[in-house]
This record gives structure tokens, C-alpha cells and sequence, in this order.
């Protein structure tokens, strides 16, 4: 049984390093993916993320292309914050490490989809673009659905990105 500080390797090769209580993840931890590109440390309760977690991301940002989300590459990491509830993250914000721009993106569970509200920023703070994707639970692909822009709205028809 373990408690206190330890490490743990998911099936898929992710990493946890951090406080354990009980045989459970529980207290402050590093949560780190297999290539080691994304991590992300905050609170855990019981095996389920909580909270406030500080992101640092592979250097790939969003651009906004033709329409569609692209991702782009930068000179240094992604910084950023997340919120998570009950093990979903709920809310993430993500800095551009050169121009200081950011990406807002907010999350909804439904039965059968997570919907992916997103909200880009300019660096001097100004709303630039909104819109929503979304995926069905145990699908990796976003599918777009609605764009909106600041001076209104444009429907587009759902698409595979």
C-alpha cells in the first residue's frame, strides 16, 4: 500500500509522481504524459483531479486558418492554467509564449459528447474569435459545428477537422 510521496506509470505509459494517502492519489502531483511533451501538477483527491493545475505544453499553439483551428509551432513551451472537477477538466487557459495572445476554452459535458467552447484573445486583450467544437465520448477527432464571430454569427455545417 502506498502513502506518502511516489510515482506511478498508467497502462498507456503517462506518468504520476507526486503524494498518495491510502493506496490513492491524493494530495499535490505531477501528472506527465509518456513523451514527456505535456504536463500538468495540481491537487488530487481520491484518484480524481481537483482544481487549479499549472499546464506546461509542447510548443504548439492555435492559429486560427481559413476558418479552422491549426496548430502551430512556437519557440518555447505553452504555459498555461486548468480546472478540473470531479476528474474533467472544466476550463483551460492557454498563453502564446512570444505575443502574449491567449486561447480560452471552455468545456460541457453532455450524455454522449463534451462540447468545447473556445474563445481567442489578442495580446492586448481583445476578443478576436468564438466558437464551439465538439467530440463524441471515446473519440479523439473534434467535429466543428458553429463559428462565431465578435460582429455575429456564422453556422457552419458539421465537419471532421
Amino acid at each position: 500500500m502506498r502513502h506518502g510521496k511516489g510515482e506511478y506509470k498508467f497502462p498507456n505509459g503517462n506518468i504520476y509522481r507526486g503524494e498518495y494517502k491510502y493506496d490513492l492519489r491524493h494530495g499535490k502531483g505531477l501528472y506527465k504524459l509518456q513523451d514527456g511533451s505535456n504536463s500538468h501538477m495540481g491537487n488530487t483527491i481520491k484518484n480524481k483531479r481537483e482544481g487549479r493545475f499549472e499546464l506546461i505544453l509542447d510548443k504548439r499553439f492555435f492559429k486560427l486558418k481559413d476558418g479552422k483551428m491549426k496548430k502551430i509551432l512556437v519557440s518555447n513551451n505553452i504555459e498555461g492554467t486548468a480546472y478540473f472537477k470531479n476528474n474533467k477538466i472544466i476550463y483551460e487557459t492557454l498563453y502564446h509564449p512570444t505575443n502574449n495572445s491567449k486561447l480560452c476554452r471552455e468545456y460541457h459535458y453532455e450524455k454522449d459528447k463534451v462540447i468545447h467552447k473556445i474563445t481567442m484573445f489578442s495580446n492586448d486583450g481583445r476578443q478576436y474569435k468564438k466558437f464551439s467544437k465538439f467530440h463524441w465520448v471515446g473519440q479523439k477527432k473534434l467535429m466543428d459545428y458553429e463559428e462565431k464571430n465578435s460582429n455575429g454569427t456564422k453556422k457552419r455545417k458539421l465537419s471532421k477537422l
